[in-house]
C-alpha cells in the first residue's frame, strides 16, 4: 500500500474504543500528572501476574504527591490511592521487581529537603529510610551557567532503581551528578 492510501484509510476509519494505554494516560492526567505543556515528574507501570489473573499498577510521582493506580488485566477501570506525601514534590516512585510489595519514593520539599520513603505493603503505609547522601570523596568544582566555578553539592534524588533480583538493593541517581547504591533496602547509601 502506498503511503497516501494508508493516510486515507486511517482518516476514514471508524472511531475505536479507547485503548488501555489511553485510559491510563487519562487517569494520570486527571491527577495533574500529565497535562498540556508538561509531563509527570515520574510515571512507572508494572504488570503483576498471580496465577492466571494479571493486574497493572502505575506509580505516579507529581508536584502534588505520589499516587498508586491499579487495575485488573483488562485495564478498563482504575482505582487511585493517594495522594501520598500531599504537598511534597515526588520525583520518582518505583517498585522492586524482586519484591512487588516494596516501593520506594524520592520526595523533596523546599523547607524539609530530600527524603526517601519505603513501603513494604504496596503503598498502603510508608516509612522514611536512610537519607545520608554525602559525597565520599573530594568533589572539585564545575562551571556554573554563568561560567563561574562552583563546588558540586547534593540537591535531590531524581531516580530510584531497585535491583531486578535482590529485593534489598536499590540505586539512586542524584543532582548534582552522582550515583549511589544501597544493599540494605535504603537504610544506608554508598557513592
Amino acid at each position: 500500500i502506498r503511503p497516501k492510501r494508508q493516510r486515507r484509510i486511517a482518516a476514514n476509519a471508524p472511531a475505536m474504543e479507547a485503548s488501555p494505554r489511553s485510559r491510563l494516560i487519562a487517569a494520570a492526567r486527571s491527577l495533574g500528572a500529565i497535562h498540556v505543556g508538561g509531563m509527570a515528574i515520574s510515571f512507572a507501570v508494572g504488570v503483576r501476574r498471580r496465577q492466571s489473573v494479571s493486574s497493572v499498577r502505575a506509580l505516579v510521582g507529581t508536584k502534588k504527591g505520589a499516587f498508586v493506580l491499579t487495575s485488573d488485566g483488562r485495564r478498563k477501570n482504575w482505582t487511585v490511592e493517594g495522594p501520598h506525601f500531599a504537598g511534597w514534590e515526588v520525583h520518582h516512585v518505583k517498585g522492586s521487581p524482586a519484591n512487588p510489595d516494596r516501593l520506594y519514593a524520592a520526595q523533596s520539599g523546599g523547607w524539609f529537603g530530600q527524603l526517601i520513603q519505603r513501603s513494604e505493603d504496596g503503598g498502603k503505609s510508608w516509612e522514611p529510610t536512610g537519607n545520608d547522601f554525602a559525597y565520599q570523596s573530594e568533589t572539585g568544582d564545575h562551571l556554573w551557567y554563568d561560567g563561574t566555578p562552583r563546588p558540586w553539592e547534593f540537591k535531590k534524588v531524581w531516580h530510584l532503581e531497585p535491583s531486578l533480583t535482590d529485593p534489598d538493593t536499590v540505586y539512586a541517581g542524584v543532582e548534582d551528578a552522582a550515583f549511589y547504591k544501597s544493599t540494605d533496602a535504603g537504610a544506608t547509601w554508598e557513592e
